[in-house]
């Protein structure tokens, strides 16, 4: 078996189609370029979208959480106003007592008073009269 050498033309022949030929697959690589372009900017796109939404979706929890410490705050200043109405309440309960006390002792006084005025308005016998 001997093998065959090609000899120097031909190898100059190899030689030169090599260098001097595009391979037909070289063409073919644009377009799949392009498509790796236009795949690369729709995916950019789709995480932009992504983005925005996960940024909106932040904002309305965001409002939900200060929504949720505006309720609190209002619970709490309505818990304060209720303790607030319960001691109103039972400061008027002992101002009515103490309102009635005083009306039961202005009557016993305006009753005291009538008497004594009674006890002035009748005729005594004067010291002088008697025997």
């Amino acid at each position: 078996m001997s093998r065959h050498r090609p000899d120097a033309e031909e190898a100059a022949n190899l030689q030169y189609e090599t260098e001097h030929t595009r391979p037909g697959r070289g063409q073919s690589v644009t377009p799949y370029l392009i498509l790796l372009v236009a795949v690369a900017f729709v995916l950019l796109v789709v995480a932009f979208l992504m983005q925005e939404r996960s940024n909106q979706a932040v904002a309305g929890l965001n409002q939900s959480a200060n929504s949720l410490h505006t309720i609190d705050q209002l619970v709490e200043e309505n818990r304060e106003l209720r303790e607030e109405t319960i001691k109103l309440q039972s400061d008027l309960a002992d101002s009515q007592e103490k309102n009635r006390a005083v009306s039961e002792e202005l009557a016993k006084v305006r009753q005291e008073l009538a008497a004594l005025r009674g006890q002035l308005s009748s005729p005594e016998p004067s010291p002088s009269a008697a025997p």
